[in-house]
């Protein structure tokens, strides 16, 4: 994919800073007929939310799930700054309520507590237990393609997106690829996984050429990316188990926003343990 420049913004009104998400998941059910034999049910979800920030100051967000699913992470930075709305730690809340919430629920009612700041940002004092299965979604972007790349990574426990445990983004090279920085973003986030503790990881993200080629469905023929695979298939043995998936774009856009952030600074963060 190629990322474009973020939106700039020009709404002068408050930003929310969000603290607090609550909200209801309705699903709804539609039956019909077809050829006048075959019964066919459709199942629709929306979702209202309620965002409040340190000031208990409320803001509703009416935005389907169908929607969401098609919006690109700038069209969702964009809509929720439109409506005055921070998604600075919010992104991962509304990405894995959205996309896990089962559609034969009809009414889920659910509240979860945002922070826009990782548990863990201090490097020097993380600790992960070797014990834990940890997830680690990873993005690169490039702003032409070749052009302007960074990466960005974040970690989480598996069944528990809600809270970072360390994220990190990192500024690549004013002329390189997408596919470059997406394996620049897998190797590095394994390596401060590893540097901390994890044996036990799942890496998730949105190029499914650098997933099926690290699990060697697809071969590797460019002479750019040979290194940066076999540099990720080491990193990889260090692991005592190791997972791969590919997830829509949508459901990654934490990662995106960093890789984005280290694009437009031009400067890299998180990463300073791998440097001593």
């Amino acid at each position: 994919k190629r990322c474009a420049a973020p939106p700039s913004s020009s709404s002068s009104s408050p930003i929310v800073k969000v603290r607090r998400v609550t909200g209801v998941v309705h699903s709804s059910q539609r039956s019909f007929s077809q050829n006048n034999a075959t019964q066919n049910t459709t199942t629709s979800t929306s979702i209202d939310l309620t965002l409040d920030d340190d000031n208990n100051n409320s803001t509703t967000i009416d935005l389907t799930e169908e929607r969401m699913r098609r919006m690109e992470p700038e069209e969702l930075n964009a809509e929720l700054s439109r409506r005055g709305v921070d998604s600075t730690g919010l992104q991962s809340i509304w990405s894995e309520h959205l996309f896990s919430s089962s559609a034969s629920t009809t009414r889920k009612s659910f509240s979860l507590t945002s922070s826009s700041a990782p548990k863990h940002n201090d490097t020097d004092t993380l600790e992960l237990s070797p014990n834990t299965t940890y997830v680690l979604r990873f993005d690169g972007g490039s702003r032409g393609n070749p052009g302007v790349c960074g990466a960005g990574m974040v970690l989480y426990e598996k069944h528990n997106y809600t809270t970072e445990l360390w994220c990190g983004s990192l500024f690549l090279t004013q002329r390189g690829t997408n596919n470059e920085a997406e394996y620049q973003a897998l190797i590095n986030g394994l390596k401060i996984a590893q540097l901390f503790g994890a044996q036990h990881i799942v890496c998730e993200g949105d190029s499914n050429l650098v997933v099926q080629q690290i699990l060697g469905t697809y071969k590797c023929k460019s002479p750019n990316l040979i290194p940066l695979l076999q540099d990720a298939l080491k990193v990889k043995k260090t692991f005592r188990t190791f997972q791969i998936h590919h997830i829509p774009r949508a459901q990654n856009f934490r990662a995106d926003e960093l890789a984005n952030e280290a694009m437009t600074s031009r400067r890299s963060k998180g990463l300073e343990a791998l440097n001593r």
